[in-house]
């Protein structure tokens, strides 16, 4: 496990294989690592275990580039059942994302 020294907005580059735990986290962090890593042509290295990306991307505050990067970067998203205890209702959206590398535009 590491933890970064500095706050990088949430736009680490996954080198390696990398699992982030993103749970509850806004979606703008989200946007900037799958940014981040669709620039470096990285995303296969990244998985994410947080906010459903699929219900992310219907949401109206991001931009329209930003659902676009959502929908085209997950190859696969598995729902974690919702936990059965006092607050499971906060994760119930929570979900494991496998994402893939996108085409870059032409130019």
């Amino acid at each position: 496990m590491q933890v970064t020294e500095a706050n990088e907005g949430g736009a680490r580059i996954a080198q390696v294989p990398t699992l982030f735990y993103l749970a509850h986290c806004e979606a703008a962090l989200c946007c900037s690592l799958l940014q981040a890593n669709a620039t470096a042509s990285t995303l296969h290295n990244v998985a994410i275990l947080g906010n459903s990306l699929a219900m992310s991307s219907t949401k109206r505050h991001l931009s329209a580039a930003q659902r676009s990067l959502m929908k085209q970067a997950c190859k696969q998203e598995i729902a974690i059942p919702e936990l059965d205890m006092h607050a499971g209702g906060a994760f119930n959206d929570l979900a494991l994302h496998i994402l893939q590398n996108i085409p870059k535009p032409p130019g």
